[in-house]
């Protein structure tokens, strides 16, 4: 069996809204950890960092709706749809209290769970790792920036697999081996994920409109909180990692060198030790 499909056996559906959502369980004893991943990937990012933490976590991973190996409808599936799917999964598995670990995407979908008292309660500790937070600082890429245009869809429709990983590698520190990218790249191009990665992008737009308010919410939390930074990052490295120390000046800062937008990744080795010692003191 090929890691893909591994990864494919392991995994766990739910449904809501006649909607499928995919997520990986560990289901072992100890603090439960919630690992949310970035654009335009999926879970299998956190791939050799559930491996450490699961040895004494227990470990949820999932798929946002449009990615992986969840559905991707053809609408624009916002930040707080997702955060209300999120809701209901977490009471249906049974969660109450997590340690919430969030990358790019991830991260502004972990600010509007700050914003919300029902969530941001069950939250333990914070873990954030590059992504847009600060609204004025992050520099979203010119594709990105073209992918809102109406050129869009044709954008992603002749996006091959070359090119992703070139315009993703362009955003590293270091460059994902060809092995593991082909991995990544079966669950970004599940049901046509590639070619529908102008609808997921407008997460930008809403960030446009929510930052105010999701900022706010950032600045009001003051529980354990965790910056794992990849500072060689074009989009939301080091110019965003020091505005965000300034929000959550309490928090533990680890500054990753050499390392860029990727940093789950990148750096799988240093992301897992960072969050075992921080999760367990």
């Amino acid at each position: 069996m090929n890691v893909f499909d591994a990864w494919v056996e392991r995994a766990e559906d739910f449904y809501h809204e006649g909607l499928r959502q995919s997520y990986t369980d560990t289901k072992g004893d100890g603090p439960v950890v919630l690992l949310l991943h970035g654009y335009p990937t999926w879970s299998y990012d956190w791939a050799d960092i559930i491996l450490d933490l699961s040895q004494k976590a227990r470990v949820v991973a999932l798929d946002w709706v449009g990615y992986g190996l969840s559905d991707k409808p053809r609408h624009h599936v916002s930040v707080a749809m997702q955060i209300d799917r999120l809701e209901v999964l977490l009471d249906a598995i049974q969660v109450d209290r997590l340690h919430l670990v969030a990358h790019d995407y991830g991260a502004t979908c972990a600010q509007e769970i700050l914003d919300r008292d029902r969530l941001s309660t069950r939250i333990e500790s914070l873990t954030l790792m590059n992504g847009g937070v600060v609204f004025n600082a992050y520099r979203p890429t010119r594709t990105q920036k073209m992918m809102l245009t109406p050129f869009g869809p044709l954008i992603t429709r002749f996006l091959s697999r070359k090119t992703l990983q070139e315009k993703m590698d362009a955003v590293r520190g270091r460059p994902l081996p060809v092995p593991q990218f082909d991995v990544l790249w079966q669950g970004m191009s599940q049901d046509k994920g590639v070619q529908k990665a102008h609808i997921r992008q407008r997460y930008i737009l809403e960030r446009a409109e929510h930052w105010p308010r999701w900022e706010e919410a950032t600045k009001r939390w003051t529980g354990p909180t965790q910056l794992i930074w990849g500072p060689e990052d074009p989009i939301s490295g080091q110019h965003v990692l020091d505005p965000l120390k300034d929000m959550l000046p309490h928090a533990r800062v680890i500054s990753l060198e050499g390392v860029g937008h990727f940093v789950p990744d990148e750096a799988p080795d240093q992301v897992a030790r960072a969050l075992t010692e921080f999760i367990h003191g």
